[in-house]
């Protein structure tokens, strides 16, 4: 610190402008030439009218150093809290964004999820799932009440599945599950189950296996109910059968009317007649099962057509009943079965004997008719050890097709089958659902 006195007469004015710039800071020169600031502090003494500065002279360098450094770090300081706020901006701007897109997939996910319940429990396709142990249903779908007919509080009782699958196909369906469940590998299998009026329901289950550490936990799966494509498949089997059984029928039928006319014909003309005109009742019978698809056909005019090539003579065939018209399916069905039932009296039957003679009755018993046939007068009837198509057709067409029943009886005089068939035919998804235990 350094301390002089200046003699310097001066005006006040002009005295108080240089106090004030030369306190506000100087820089001073060392000997070497270097400058380092100083402050000067200066003071006007007046002594009998004498005007002299005291001046005081201080070397701030480690100040100014500090203040630069002081500066250079509040600045480094501004810098780092402008960057640090320009991070927590960004890094808040992205947490918004993460929150909205979140939300934005939750609102997705939710909306997702209520579609795929909506869809699974809307649609025809039960979702399931289980226990992979117990094979206890932990979840079904309200389809599941309409798929078997009993409520859904059932199917969560253990061992309902177990219980309810058909007798023949329990054990291998359990085991098929359980070692396909073992192996953590998804599967499929077709199976059936009996719903609550025993009636026998198809069913095509997926299922997904979930397991941990321990091993499978869970099964998830879709029950759909494929009892029409089981029917549909059966059908075309039947059909096929039936397409083959009919060309290889159709030259037994035209040769058994063929020899039927020989026998009863007097001459070669009159067996052209008779047997072009039998030929001519058999087409026309084809025809109009298939053909008439538009209108019910009458149950009288059915057995005319069915019985007309192999007998033209009125006495032999006897018909009565009510009057009845049939649906086009119904009048296929029926006349499919009353064909097969003519062509057998015709080739082995009473038909095939002159003596022989058909009875065909039928009547309106409440809702459902009831028809009869008869024959007498033939060859000794002995009961066939083999089932033919023709039986197995005349067995199953009419519970299958019609929702009836029919009794084939071999009896020693005379073939009798008894056919009721509901009158109003029942719906479709009825239809699909009758099938007895038999397993088809």
């Amino acid at each position: 610190m350094i301390f002089c006195w200046i003699e310097e007469p001066r005006d006040a004015a002009l005295d108080e402008r240089l106090l004030a710039r030369v306190s506000a800071g100087q820089e001073s020169r060392r000997k070497d030439g270097s400058t380092f600031p100083i402050e000067l502090s200066l003071s006007l003494i007046v002594a009998n009218h004498d005007r002299f500065l005291l001046g005081m002279a201080r070397d701030i360098t480690d100040r100014k150093r500090a203040e630069e450094t002081q500066e250079r770090a509040q600045r480094a300081l501004e810098e780092r809290v402008r960057e640090r706020t320009q991070h927590l901006e960004i890094a808040n701007r992205r947490l918004e964004e993460e929150i909205r897109g979140r939300r934005r997939s939750e609102a997705a996910l939710r909306e997702s999820e209520e579609r795929f319940r909506n869809l699974a429990e809307r649609s025809q396709v039960l979702a399931w799932e289980a226990d992979a142990d117990t094979g206890q249903f932990l979840y079904v779908g309200p389809q599941a009440a309409d798929i078997l007919g009993h409520p859904v509080a059932d199917w969560y009782r253990p061992g309902f599945w177990i219980d309810h699958l058909h007798p023949y196909d329990r054990d291998w369906a359990i085991d098929h599950r359980r070692r396909q469940s073992a192996a953590a590998v998804d599967f499929e299998l077709e199976y059936r189950m009996l719903d609550a009026d025993g009636q026998v329901v198809w069913l095509q289950d997926v299922v997904h296996v979930i397991r941990d550490d321990d091993g499978p936990r869970r099964l998830r799966g879709f029950m759909i109910d494929v009892t029409a494509r089981k029917r549909a498949e059966e059908a075309r089997r039947l059909l096929l059968r039936e397409l083959d059984h009919r060309v290889k029928n159709t030259l037994a039928n035209v040769q058994a009317v063929a020899e039927l006319t020989l026998r009863t014909s007097t001459s070669l003309a009159a067996f052209g007649d008779n047997f072009r005109g039998r030929l001519a009742a058999l087409a026309r019978m084809h025809a109009a099962i298939w053909l008439n698809k538009g209108t019910p056909l009458r149950l009288r005019a059915l057995v005319e057509l069915s019985l007309a090539p192999f007998s033209h003579d009125r006495a032999r065939v006897s018909l009565d009943g009510d009057d009845v018209s049939i649906p086009p399916p119904a009048a296929g069905a029926l006349g499919l079965v009353l064909h097969e039932l003519a062509t057998n009296a015709g080739k082995h039957g009473a038909l095939s004997a002159m003596t022989g003679s058909v009875r065909v009755t039928w009547r309106i018993e409440g809702d459902r008719l009831s028809l009869a046939w008869r024959e007498a007068g033939g060859p000794i009837v002995v009961e066939p050890t083999h089932r033919g198509f023709g039986s197995t057709l005349i067995n199953e067409s009419i519970p299958y097709e019609l929702g009836g029943s029919v009794i084939l009886d071999f009896a020693p005089g005379g073939v009798l089958c008894t056919i009721t068939i509901p009158l109003v035919q029942p719906r479709v998804s009825d239809a699909l659902r009758r099938d007895s235990r038999r397993g088809t």
